[in-house]
């Protein structure tokens, strides 16, 4: 591996896999939420891309954490929903969107300490 030195200290980069890497799902995951937006706004935001349903993760007070997952029939639906949804704005902030991750505690809510509600149509 080579150095490169910036004012006077070496740098080296290293390339590697990434293994968090994101898989598609059927559930995309939204950071960036406003503390004002709600799951039913969340919601039609992403209906006209098939979303079957939307949450917004909360802590144990019920106030949210910017955060939620809009969940679709199939992951082409999601990952349509994603492509077209780049850049979408909801109550003054953009969202950044992915797939969730796959992880000890997939299911939005199950985390302990962090209550959650899920509002289908």
């Amino acid at each position: 591996m080579k150095a490169v030195e910036i004012d006077g200290k070496k740098l080296f980069v290293e390339f590697q896999r990434n293994p968090l890497r994101i898989c598609p799902s059927k559930t995309l995951f939204v950071r960036n939420l406003s503390l004002r937006t709600s799951e039913a706004s969340l919601l039609r935001t992403f209906e006209g891309h098939g979303a079957l349903s939307a949450m917004i993760s909360k802590n144990s007070n019920g106030d949210p954490l910017g955060y939620g997952f809009v969940q679709f029939d199939s992951i082409k639906a999601a990952e349509s929903a994603r492509n077209a949804m780049k850049d979408v704005e909801i109550d003054g902030k953009i969202l950044y969107i992915d797939f969730m991750r796959n992880r000890k505690h997939p299911l939005p809510g199950k985390s302990p300490g962090k209550e959650t509600v899920t509002v289908t149509r």
